[in-house]
């Protein structure tokens, strides 16, 4: 499977194929009934590391220091693919998971992102598996807020 989709000074973009379904934010963390401690869903953490996997074999991690250098923001863009359960699953709570494992493994603070764009379709057709699209660029974006004054008098 071919995971970079494009590398380039101006634009980075992956094709993450998962196994079974993309958790929700709200299936990341289960209750030990004994203990009453959080523990990270095992299929959480298998989506997590398929992810990283994916991202390593890739060899990318090579080229961010230099995609990062002189950039401070960054706009990233993500695609869901899902099997099924287009008007059921909320696209945000596919999110946090796979932002966490891309941001992580690939080095970039998740603070210095100050733009995303996330939209989600469906197969038109049965599929076992189910796709991520990731795209980072630098960000064009003024992050910093002024109020602007009148000061002539």
């Amino acid at each position: 499977m071919k995971t970079i989709l494009k590398n380039d000074p101006k634009c980075i973009k992956l094709l993450f194929e998962v196994e079974d379904r993309i958790p929700s934010v709200n299936q990341l963390y289960l209750v030990n009934r004994k203990t009453g401690g959080l523990y990270r869903n095992p299929k959480a953490t298998k989506v997590y590391q398929e992810v990283q996997k994916q991202i390593t074999l890739s060899g990318i991690i090579d080229y961010m220091p230099k995609f990062m250098e002189g950039h401070r923001w960054y706009k990233t863009s993500y695609q869901f693919i899902v099997r099924f359960g287009l008007d059921t699953r909320d696209l945000s709570n596919m999110l946090k998971l796979v932002e966490d494992a891309i941001h992580r493994k690939l080095g970039i603070d998740d603070s210095a992102v100050v733009e995303i764009d996330c939209v989600k379709s469906q197969f038109n057709a049965w599929h076992h598996n189910e796709f991520i699209v990731f795209q980072i660029e630098p960000s064009d974006f003024d992050p910093m807020f002024f109020e602007k004054s009148d000061k002539s008098e």
